[in-house]
């Protein structure tokens, strides 16, 4: 199987909240790591509304490849999210200044989760935002799929611009399956403009749905009659699916297309919709 990162470019267009949703989502036992360098767990006081002390977190791990035993404490770190067994997750880092000691373990630490994927179990992680002190850039490059979150608004793909060709190189280089994540797609821009300007293909779309997002990024309760109808409860199965089948096909070695060039704006303009004119 194989390890899925997100990341953004900037703003906060839902890394957390689409990461949390796909790991409860996700069709085979998966593990979410939080590898965002801010600091301070998003899934501890978002989804599980701080009902669970964290006994654990990745700069465990750090601690663990200096003294040599990584392999044997990754999965003993890991937590429950939700009632099901089946999707566990590792909590980041407390502080920002923590993240500093993380550097060093980004790259091992990729070898060990391609290596639980080898063994039938799935990662994702929230890698926040790009260009971030200590980012954790190894497992970006590591990775079988890395999608950009953004959302479809005209600043957000203006900030997207900005890192997606450093992206597209990445992919060239290591051979990486890179692509967007939108969310919103029409408000205004459809997925497909968005796709070719940024020269990235959208892997997965979700809608715009604050009420849905509230489930996973605040722990919401909501009736499981109204949560079958929500936007985002069907769209977040269907993206779950979509990208497990495409990380199996990785891992069978079929090759995906990750750079959506052949039909990309050739000028540079700003994606358009029908209602509004192109922006310089």
């Amino acid at each position: 199987m194989g390890l899925v990162v997100l990341c953004s470019a900037g703003g906060s267009p839902g890394v957390t909240t689409t990461a949390v949703g796909l790991a409860l989502a996700w069709p085979r036992p998966v593990l979410l790591l939080e590898a965002d360098p801010t600091g301070a767990s998003g899934i501890l006081p978002g989804y599980l509304q701080g009902q669970r002390a964290p006994t654990h977190s990745v700069i465990d791990l750090a601690i663990a490849q200096q003294q040599g035993h990584l392999s044997q404490t990754l999965l003993a770190t890991a937590l429950p999210l939700g009632d099901s067994p089946r999707v566990t997750f590792i909590p980041s880092v407390k502080t920002h200044r923590q993240a500093a000691g993380m550097t060093g373990v980004w790259e091992p630490l990729a070898d060990e989760l391609l290596g639980l994927g080898r063994a039938g179990l799935d990662v994702l992680v929230d890698a926040g935002r790009l260009g971030l002190e200590w980012f954790p850039t190894p497992l970006l490059s590591r990775s079988t799929i890395s999608l950009l979150v953004s959302r479809c608004s005209l600043p957000a793909v203006a900030t997207a611009r900005v890192w997606t060709p450093w992206l597209v190189e990445l992919a060239q280089q290591s051979a990486v399956n890179i692509g967007l994540c939108l969310i919103g797609p029409g408000q205004p821009y459809p997925a497909s403009e968005v796709g070719r300007y940024l020269k990235l293909r959208p892997l997965a779309t979700l809608p715009a749905d604050p009420a849905g997002a509230r489930v996973f990024s605040e722990g919401a309760s909501v009736s499981r009659r109204r949560w079958t109808r929500a936007p985002l409860a069907r769209a977040i199965a269907a993206e779950a699916a979509s990208l497990a089948q495409l990380v199996t096909e990785a891992a069978d070695n079929i090759p995906a297309a990750v750079v959506a060039g052949a039909d990309r704006t050739a000028d540079g303009q700003w994606p358009t919709t029908s209602k509004e004119p192109a922006h310089a």
